[in-house]
């Protein structure tokens, strides 16, 4: 298989060259296809469960996050909102209490001043 040696400084390459060709490169091409398949494949799997492992944590992330709003509204939103309607009437009632009173005032003294300007009153000869 090897051609006839003689006996120059290109010889050694030409050996080289031939070793390489019938004997290493074979090798090396099998190795390279058996690696390059294996390493693909275990690429592969390993994105997909990389990607698969990445959903379900954003699909937990959110649930938490759904859990964690519904816990806030059902402690701080939900009594905040009761506070504020209870707060809401009892302010409304305040106003409500304060016209009533306003005009309970302008009635008595609507009263007193027709008893007091009246042609009985007081003040009569004053007006």
């Amino acid at each position: 298989v090897l051609p006839l040696l003689i006996e120059c400084p290109s010889t050694i390459h030409l050996c080289c060259s031939v070793c390489y060709n019938f004997h290493v490169r074979p090798l090396h091409d099998a190795y390279q296809s058996a690696l390059a398949g294996q390493l693909t494949e275990a690429m592969n799997v390993f994105w997909a469960e990389c990607y698969e492992g990445s959903k379900t944590a954003v699909h937990r992330r959110n649930r938490e996050v759904g859990e964690s709003k519904l816990r806030f509204q059902s402690q701080i939103v939900g009594p905040f909102r009761l506070r504020q309607t209870e707060d809401s009437a009892r302010y409304g009632n305040l106003l409500n209490l304060q016209r009533n009173q306003e005009l309970l005032v302008r009635r008595k003294w609507r009263h007193l001043k027709q008893f007091f300007i009246g042609p009985r009153g007081a003040w009569r000869s004053r007006i």
